[in-house]
Order: structure tokens, then C-alpha cells, then sequence
């Protein structure tokens, strides 16, 4: 192996990444550049199949030399980086190939009409070593390409064949038939182009009404950072996704619609928006239920808490507290013993949204939740709930 191709212990140790390919086109010629990456080494590898017989180029680059190739290499921090900078460049189609007198390519960067960077490639041995030889006998395996071609080719000799003998024993009528047949030929590719690009852009917005769907109207995304980093410290886990189960305005704001939707599922989170407007909400990994004789259930490792988006504050569980949520049929969501929040009935049309700090630590915030906090008249505009789902 040549000194630009070899690797440190560590680095031969390193996964070998293997990067999207750069396809670029010269006049009638392709040449593909394969890239891969192993620990700060860059390996380029060109097939030229455009000559006969075909020559086989390569390069290893290292991070180091990378900053020292060029001053415009200089700010760039990791291999990654490096290919995202060759990338660019070939989005821009300022990115060729040359080669030179001594029969050495050349990849070729434009930086501005009176400069330009060349990285030569050299000409490498004729047996490919194993990995580069995966990636082309993957990616590009010519030689069966070619040969289920040239089968494509004599099967339509055949048919063309037979189709000159029956234009011969049909004449004028057969000719029509033909024309009908290259019609729907054509009809039938451009359906097929209209139903690919229907399919993408119904995927994509399958993916929108997904997200949209799952988005909060009331909470917005910035303030998703604070409610969720207390959620993956109480929970000891990472936050996979949120899916939203129930929207007071569009499930119905009855306690029955919420304990329809919402009972059975653990680790819930609330939010509510009530007159003022305030906004605040609670988690807790205890699953809601309908009970006939309402009860509360303990949190005895404290993972409930109850929040603030407006003061930007979280107020967790007291350690003396016996209370974490209140379970009541007649009852939305309802957190902490005063309720510190409670859903009563129907909040939007019968003001049932109630807020008395008791259970919760609120470190002397006079009014942590709601503007009347201890009134049990207040309204609520909106109540959404969502399950968490972890990794």
C-alpha cells in the first residue's frame, strides 16, 4: 500500500463508511466517482470505462492533508464535512475531471474563474482491493448489465422480425395497428410518470398531515425543549415521538370524550390554555381511568410535575405529597391533591378548569398556572393530550 493509503492502528481499526457516489458526465462520457471513508481518511476510486481496456484510478486523502492541500481546505474539521464541500460543488456543476499528460486524472474544483484545485488520482492496480470492489460490482456490475442488453437486443431483433413479416402479409391494416400500439405506448409512460410523481407527493403529504396532526396548539416548538428535557431526566429515557390522542375543540370537551380517548395509556402529557390566556400543562407516567368513586394514586418516585409555558418554569412533586393525579369518571386530566390543575366536566362550556397550588413545589410564585389561581370558574379555551412515546 502506497504511504497516502496507509492508516494508523486506530484508524485501520475504524468503520469503513461508504459515501453516495458523484456522478459526472464529460461530452458522451460517464465517470463515477466512489467515495468511502475510514477514521480521517477519504478514499476516491474511478473505474474508467470509457477506455479499452478500462483503467483503474485511486486516491486516499487524510484530514491533514486536506488542510494543507489548499487554503480553501483550511476551515474544514472532519472528512464529513470535506465531502459535504465536494457535494456542493458538484450541485453547482463546478466540479470535472481532467487528465493530464502523464495520463493522470484529475478531479478538478472551480473555485473562481482564475482558480481552481486539482487532487490527482493514480493509476491503481488491476485487481480491485475487496472493498472498493463491493461497492462497483454493487452498484455498477457492468458486464451483466451488457449482457442482459445485448439479450434485450437479440429478443427485439426477433420481434422486429416477426413484426416486418406480418407488416408484409398485413400491409396498410397492420400499420394502423402499429400506430395504435406506439399511442398507447406513449399514453401508457406518461401515466405512469403522472402516478409516480401523485405516489411521491401523496407520501409527502401523508408526512405533513402526520406532523400536523401530532403538532400542538398550544405549546410551540421552541418551548417543546424545556417540558421535554424534564421528561427524558424524570423518565431516565430518550423521547422517540409524541402523538397527540385527544384536542378538547375538536373530540369534544366532555370528560367522557377524554376518558375515551386517553384511558390505559401511560406517560401522558397535558396542555391547557385557558382565559388570560395562560398556558400550562403536567406529565405523569401514570395511565388515566374511569372511576365511578374518584380516587388519587402516589407518584413514589416523584416523575409527575407540572409546568408553566408563560413563566417558563417547572414545579415538581412534593416528597410528602401522597397525591400525584386524581382518577374520576366526571373528570378530565387532573393533577396534584387541590387540584393543583383539575378538568372538571366540560371546561370549555361550563368554566370547570381549576387551579390551587398544594401538591407541587412553586417556590413562591404567588400565581405559577393561571391568573385565578384557586378559582374554580375559570375557562378553558383549549386542552390537548399526548402520549410519549419512548426509544
Amino acid at each position: 500500500m502506497k504511504k497516502n493509503q496507509q492508516f494508523s492502528k486506530k484508524e485501520e481499526n475504524a468503520e469503513i463508511v461508504k459515501l453516495d457516489p458523484i456522478i459526472i458526465e464529460k461530452k458522451e462520457l460517464k465517470y463515477i466517482i466512489n467515495i468511502e471513508t475510514q477514521g480521517n481518511k477519504i478514499t476516491f476510486s474511478i473505474n474508467d470505462t470509457n477506455q479499452l481496456p478500462s483503467v483503474y484510478y485511486i486516491r486516499t486523502l487524510s484530514l491533514r492533508e486536506i488542510n494543507f492541500f489548499h487554503e480553501e481546505f483550511s476551515s474544514i474539521v472532519s472528512i464529513y464535512d470535506f465531502y459535504s464541500y465536494l457535494r456542493s460543488f458538484w450541485e453547482n456543476k463546478k466540479l470535472g475531471l481532467k487528465k493530464n499528460d502523464d495520463d493522470k486524472l484529475a478531479i478538478i474544483i472551480f473555485i473562481s474563474k482564475e482558480q481552481t484545485i486539482e487532487i490527482n488520482l493514480f493509476q491503481g492496480p488491476k485487481e480491485l482491493d475487496l472493498c472498493l470492489k463491493e461497492i462497483w460490482d454493487k452498484l455498477f456490475n457492468l458486464e451483466e448489465k451488457i449482457k442482459e442488453n445485448n439479450n434485450e437486443i437479440n429478443n427485439l431483433k426477433n420481434e422486429n422480425k416477426k413484426l416486418k413479416n406480418e407488416i408484409e402479409a398485413l400491409k396498410g391494416q397492420n400499420n394502423e395497428r402499429n400506430k395504435e400500439i406506439k399511442m398507447t405506448k406513449i399514453e401508457n409512460q406518461e401515466l405512469k410518470k403522472k402516478i409516480e410523481e401523485q405516489t411521491k407527493g401523496i407520501i409527502i403529504l401523508n408526512d405533513k398531515f402526520i406532523n400536523y396532526m401530532n403538532k400542538s396548539v398550544i405549546m410551540k416548538d421552541y418551548e417543546r425543549n424545556m417540558v421535554f428535557t424534564e421528561i427524558k431526566a424524570r423518565m431516565k429515557k430518550r423521547i422517540k415521538k409524541i402523538k397527540k390522542l385527544y384536542q378538547a375543540t375538536i373530540d369534544g370537551s366532555s370528560a367522557e370524550n377524554f376518558h375515551y380517548k386517553c384511558d390505559n395509556i401511560p406517560n401522558t402529557l397535558v396542555l391547557v390554555k385557558s382565559e388570560g390566556p395562560r398556558r400550562f400543562g403536567g406529565f405523569t407516567p401514570i395511565p388515566w381511568a374511569s372511576e365511578e368513586k374518584g380516587f388519587f394514586l402516589k407518584d413514589p418516585e416523584l416523575k409527575t410535575f407540572v409546568f408553566s409555558l408563560d413563566n417558563k418554569k417547572i414545579y415538581h412533586l412534593k416528597n410528602c405529597s401522597k397525591e400525584a393525579v386524581y382518577h374520576d369518571k366526571n373528570c378530565g386530566p387532573c393533577f396534584g391533591h387541590g387540584n393543583d390543575i383539575g378538568i372538571i366536566g366540560d371546561p370549555i362550556k361550563d368554566n370547570n378548569l381549576y387551579t390551587y397550588p398544594e401538591s407541587f413545589e412553586y417556590k413562591g410564585d404567588s400565581q405559577p398556572l393561571s391568573e385565578n389561581h384557586g378559582n374554580k370558574n375559570i375557562k378553558a379555551l383549549e386542552y390537548e393530550v399526548f402520549q410519549v412515546v419512548f426509544l
